[in-house]
């Protein structure tokens, strides 16, 4: 009888020891599982976050490539003050005795007397504005290339001392020869 109650209390040990280490796993399974959810969810929540992230950026990028336009646009049409970007940079670049001669610099600096006559002020115009296209780099994107032409108009109207409306002019004239 002691044998046998001795293998009926290690067959309850074992039994006990199983039913333990069986709760343990399906404990653990439930904590993988649960984990996994979370991070599914999360997941799922970061995805939502990028995409609201990603339409905002666009909304924003697009409104202010729109602001910068119409900022452009007005700047142009009104011509260029002389505390602006563009004519300081240009004023910058005549100052600059490493850029050119002195007396190159100041010719060039200087607006167009009136003796001058208009058809040459004209092909004057005409030849630095063109100038000035060519250096552009030639990889610019649709929206890069017309803001730099636009910047390119500003700073040849500011070099010589000309209006929107002159210069469109000049630029007709030039061409129509």
């Amino acid at each position: 009888m002691k044998l046998r109650d001795i293998m009926v209390l290690a067959g309850l040990i074992l039994l006990i020891l199983a039913l333990t280490v069986g709760e343990q796993y399906a404990v653990r399974r439930r904590e993988l599982r649960k984990e996994q959810e979370q991070a599914a969810s999360l997941r799922e929540w970061q995805g939502r976050v990028a995409a609201a992230f990603e339409s905002r950026w666009t909304m924003l990028s697009s409104g202010l490539h729109t602001t910068l336009d119409s900022i452009a646009q007005e700047v142009i049409a009104t011509g260029v003050s002389h505390d602006s970007l563009a004519a300081i940079m240009a004023q910058t670049q005549n100052a600059n005795p490493m850029a050119e001669s002195p007396a190159a610099a100041a010719g060039a600096s200087a607006p167009k007397s009136d003796t001058t006559s208009t058809k040459d002020l004209a092909q004057d115009v005409l030849q630095e504005y063109e100038k000035a296209l060519r250096a552009l780099p030639r990889d610019l994107n649709a929206y890069e290339k017309r803001i730099a032409t636009n910047e390119v108009a500003s700073l040849v109207r500011a070099k010589f001392g000309l209006s929107a409306n002159r210069f469109d002019h000049l630029l007709k004239q030039a061409a129509s020869k």
